[in-house]
């Protein structure tokens, strides 16, 4: 199973469900890969990106309720409006992506471990393209 820009409870709950499955068909697990990526320090064009890169996800299902738990349900309930692309994000906040380096609105707002991954930008001159490992995580 691959999972994409989910928080580490999203993968929790997820991963408990393949293994019960799994489980249930009398089969092994299958591995499981999660495309995590982030901008560190992120500049005012890393930050443009990643308001874009989320825009498609917050009313989508599994992600919009990940958007609410971390305390955005007034923007999910907008994006489930279907309004135009452009009219969502222009109400997508760049804090919506500093979850990706820990950084929390206040207490209560977010994950659990404040950690979201979010896309990086491709334009930055630290981003450069290179070899990556895929290792399957031990998910308790």
């Amino acid at each position: 199973m691959v999972l994409n820009l989910v928080d580490p409870a999203s993968v929790r709950v997820l991963v408990a469900n393949l293994r019960t499955a799994a489980a249930q068909l009398g089969r092994a697990c299958p591995r499981v890969a999660v495309w995590s990526t982030c901008a560190i320090d992120p500049g005012p064009a890393a930050i443009e990106q990643m308001r874009r890169a989320v825009v498609g996800y917050l009313a989508a299902p599994g992600y919009a309720e990940m958007f609410e738990r971390a305390g955005y349900a007034d923007l999910v309930a907008f994006a489930r409006s279907r309004p135009h692309p452009t009219d969502l994000l222009a109400r997508v906040p760049a804090e919506l992506n500093g979850w990706s380096a820990g950084r929390r609105r206040g207490p209560g707002a977010g994950p659990e471990s404040g950690s979201t991954p979010t896309p990086a930008p491709t334009t930055s001159s630290s981003c450069r393209p290179r070899a990556t490992t895929t290792r399957a995580a031990n998910v308790p």
